[in-house]
């Protein structure tokens, strides 16, 4: 349950301290494939120590410490001499949360913004800072699906014309359309 990848990683302990649970895992990929030219490479260079956040436990933040290794590219032609052990279902490349961390502070970027959003990951157990989630939203591709739409009600026509004009003067050099609809009783002089 807490092991992320168990054909990947290897158990070798569990740390409990009051502020995290940190889980010592062993990367036990026999080869890794080269992100350069795509052959396995066997030949271990150095070890190194990733230490991502992961996602919660009972409320309790839970770390990773991956003791994973560098390997020798011995393909002459390829740019990459060394290379690292890729984890790609657990960790992105140079990412210091786990994608099961990742995913669902996204949502939770998108769907309470920056202080609130905080606010609430940190009684989950998902302590991250406002412009952290500020800085998720702004790395996330932009939605596509269909297109935005914006109703703004005004209480005369005289009024709803002029919003009209000012979205159509203000967003002359953007892809934005306007229309100005008017309803409800029929149109007369307005009284003093």
């Amino acid at each position: 349950l807490l092991l992320p990848d168990r054909d990947l990683l290897h158990l070798d302990g569990v740390v409990l301290s009051p502020e995290a649970i940190t889980l010592v895992v062993s990367a036990v990929q026999p080869l890794a494939s080269c992100p350069g030219c795509g052959q396995p490479a066997s030949r271990v260079h150095s070890a190194y120590v990733r230490t991502p956040a992961d996602s919660p436990c009972c409320g309790t933040p839970l770390r990773l410490e991956i003791h994973a290794r560098r390997f020798h590219c011995d393909q002459s032609e390829c740019s990459y001499r060394f290379l690292t052990e890729r984890l790609p279902r657990l960790i992105q490349p140079r990412a210091r949360r786990t994608t099961r961390l990742a995913d669902p502070l996204d949502a939770l970027a998108y769907a309470r913004g920056g202080e609130a959003g905080a606010r609430l990951a940190a009684v989950l157990g998902m302590g991250v800072s406002p412009d952290a989630l500020l800085q998720l939203l702004g790395a996330q591709p932009s939605p596509t699906k269909g297109t935005p739409r914006v109703r703004i009600p005004a209480p005369t026509r005289e009024l709803a014309a002029q919003i009209e004009e000012c979205v159509r003067t203000y967003g002359k050099h953007l892809r934005v359309t306007s229309l100005a609809l008017f309803g409800g009783d029929p149109q007369r002089p307005q009284t003093h």
